[in-house]
């Protein structure tokens, strides 16, 4: 199996695209001190291009203004300056809203929540239960949660949303649609499969939403570093796949 991967002018912006062009430096058989040697790179390279992420905006007042998603999956971020007004992630539409126009006019909005505890704790619990199989079920998952992202808003993009630009976020991506649909049965882990679909839909289409690809990292490169490493948390089809650098970045520094 080959997972193909896409053009560089695919990603989101320059930065994403120089990103893919560095060496991360996963090589299935590499000695300990060339992997030490690029997960160290990795790491640095992940501070200085951390992503965003949907942290509520604090007024002087002391009240906290969160993130929203739209009715149609798209992300709402508070304005700084004065009055509690919100605009598009990516400007479009250019307009401000306050939070009353925002549900009268792209209505109904979700807030965008941190995950439960709870959740995290399933989510690391399934992956570890799925060893090998882990990265490869998360990937079939994310499918799910992409479709039910897609049917609660009609916005394709609805499974990314609260931090659309973020690494992370290209990242679950192409698991979606380059890894996802060429998964063959016996790589994924039914039981962790289970578990892992019914915490993405709830975190895609309930409300309030959780943001998915951040949270997935953390709790992917929890598990990775309990587990040994990338290779026991995913099978040689997915070591020789085209984005297996990427990959393991994701589930060793997605979250740094």
């Amino acid at each position: 199996m080959q997972c193909a991967e896409l053009p560089l002018s695919c990603l989101a912006n320059r930065r994403d695209r120089a990103r893919v062009r560095t060496l991360w430096s996963y090589r299935p058989g590499a000695s300990t001190a060339d992997t030490a040697a690029a997960e160290k790179r990795a790491a640095a390279h992940m501070r200085r291009g951390r992503p965003w992420h949907t942290q509520p905006m604090r007024l002087s007042t002391g009240k906290e203004l969160p993130w929203f998603v739209d009715g149609r999956g798209f992300t709402w971020q508070p304005v700084t300056g004065d009055g509690e007004r919100y605009e598009a992630h990516n400007k479009i539409p250019q307009n401000s809203y306050t939070l009353a126009e925002l549900a009268t006019l792209r209505g109904p909005v979700r807030k965008i929540a941190a995950p439960q505890p709870e959740d995290m704790q399933l989510v690391r619990d399934a992956l570890t239960i799925a060893g090998t199989k882990a990265l490869a079920t998360l990937a079939v998952a994310l499918m799910h949660g992409s479709k039910a992202g897609r049917d609660c808003t009609g916005h394709p993009g609805a499974l990314v949303a609260g931090c659309p630009g973020s690494w992370e976020s290209q990242t679950v991506r192409l698991l979606v649609w380059q890894t996802g649909p060429v998964i063959e049965a016996e790589q994924t882990h039914p039981e962790a499969l289970a578990v892992l679909r019914e915490v993405i839909i709830r975190w895609v289409a309930g409300d309030p939403m959780v943001e998915v690809a951040g949270s997935l990292a953390r709790a992917l490169v929890a598990v990775t570093q309990q587990q040994g490493g990338f290779e026991q948390i995913s099978d040689s089809r997915l070591h020789d796949c085209a984005l297996s650098n990427r990959y393991a970045r994701y589930a060793t520094y997605g979250s740094p």
